[in-house]
């Protein structure tokens, strides 16, 4: 069954940057219907799992992810190891113009894309591979996951690698591009037995050169576990980190736990030095997965909250089932300004960014409740396992309108961004069949799946 949204609202876009971590910044004021202009499947004849997309000079799209798939359906090159690098050139119409493969013999977790000034892009993740495939950089000894960036050209050629890692797992979540055409490639380190990090695990960030030749690192914790999701550079030229913490007050952690997990970020200058840090939870676990910087000023930080995590702690909406979407919104300094939950009866999870606008945010992720509770889609609030859903949320954290995209089965929303010719691409991967909404099929167990919607 078909399901369209015809309401019509004028919103703006700022962002400084675009990455995987962050939307593209547009002045001109558009418009969101909610009718899907077009959707694509992308994937071989095994399983794919989409992280990251990227606009491209000519109007297109890059998209990246990890691919398990052989030579078959829109894979045009068979897989090295236990999972590899995958990325797919788009036109501006969803029309495949090429892909390409990356890895070694173990597995390659692709996580984020960033634009280079050159016309080329950085690609970048974790990798357990030595020297296989077509990946030249590792430890073929060392079975440990470590940062693995590869830098390609506009055609998907490889122009160099680079890995970065300690004694044990290291895993690069995110990339931003630097002033200077260099890099901060961000994640966390797991390393307790060296004394090298603070507790656990902890966040690190990795600062490199357009060459991609470090010139710093940073780390940062307190004295139990943190794992970083996300970075951002911020509207006044520093970087924000956002993850979770399960660390009482101790090394740069400045505040207790409310709970099991909280949501924590710090505020980085450029050249690693901390400028704040802020925790938010309830007393039991709160989880982030997406950052972004206001229209004027502060932030905004998308996660989610367990069930009953209320008061005590940070979490002040009663929640309406299993896992709700939490939003807080906060001043430059990181201090909270309020908070909301939005949610149906079962699970309902946020994994994108929030993008800005007109002083309100659009919010995604799947979710997999029926209409109850704030979740209103019509005509049954999801149509599958789980659906893509977008709140509409204002200044205030109102919810003005909520959207379901979906096949019958699995479908999970990772990444919103503008389109380049008007309009906004939703993100995920899928594994229905054609079927509602969902107008193209699966090539395998799951693929990419990307809409485009007025």
């Amino acid at each position: 069954m078909k399901k369209y949204f015809h309401l019509t609202f004028g919103i703006v876009i700022l962002a400084p940057f675009y990455s995987c971590d962050n939307p593209v910044q547009t002045s001109a004021t558009e418009t969101i219907q909610g009718d899907v202009v077009w959707d694509k499947s992308f994937g071989g004849e095994g399983s794919e799992e989409f992280s990251a997309i990227i606009p491209t000079a000519d109007g297109g799209y890059l998209l990246g992810g990890d691919s398990f798939s052989n030579i078959s359906g829109d894979k045009s090159q068979d897989h090295f190891g236990g999972g590899d690098y995958w990325i797919i050139r788009i036109d501006a119409s969803g029309n495949k113009v090429w892909d390409k493969t990356f890895g070694g013999f173990r597995s390659d977790v692709l996580k984020c894309m960033v634009k280079t000034l050159d016309g080329g892009y950085l690609v970048g993740g974790y990798s357990n591979s030595g020297p296989s495939g077509n990946k030249t950089t590792g430890s073929s000894a060392k079975p440990d996951y470590d940062y693995w960036v590869v830098k390609i050209d506009d055609n998907g050629s490889k122009v160099w690698e680079k890995s970065f890692g300690m004694e044990a797992n290291d895993y690069l979540r995110g990339a931003v591009a630097t002033e200077d055409g260099g890099f901060l490639l961000a994640g966390n380190t797991i390393i307790p037995e060296t004394g090298t990090t603070i507790g656990s695990s902890d966040f690190w960030v990795v600062k490199i050169n357009a060459s991609g030749e470090k010139i710093w690192d940073k780390v940062f914790g307190g004295a139990g576990w943190e794992t970083l999701w996300k970075i951002i550079p911020t509207n006044d030229k520093a970087f924000l980190l956002a993850g979770n913490s399960s660390s009482t007050s101790s090394g740069d952690k400045s505040q207790e736990t409310n709970g099991g997990s909280d949501f924590w970020a710090i505020k980085i200058d450029a050249n690693g030095h901390k400028i704040w840090d802020s925790a938010f939870g309830g007393y039991k676990e709160e989880s982030i997965s997406g950052i972004a910087n206001s229209q004027n000023s502060g932030h905004i930080f998308v996660g989610i909250t367990d069930t009953d995590s209320s008061p005590p702690g940070d979490v002040t909406d009663i929640t309406n089932g299993f896992m709700d979407y939490w939003i807080v919104r906060t001043d430059e300094k990181g201090r909270k300004l309020w908070d909301k939950t939005f949610g149906g009866t079962l699970d309902d999870v946020p994994d994108c960014n929030p993008i800005s606008y007109n002083g309100g945010f659009l919010v995604g992720g799947y979710s997999n409740s029926g209409n109850s509770g704030s979740k209103t889609s019509l005509p049954l609030g999801n149509t599958g396992d789980s659906d893509f859903w977008l709140i509409n949320i204002d200044s205030d954290g109102n919810k003005l309108w909520d959207k379901s995209f979906g096949g019958n089965s699995l479908d999970r929303l990772m990444t919103i961004i503008p389109a380049t010719e008007s309009g906004y691409l939703l993100a995920g991967r899928s594994a229905s069949p054609k079927s509602s909404q969902k107008k193209s099929g699966t090539n395998g167990s799951l693929d990419f799946w990307i809409i485009k919607i007025k």
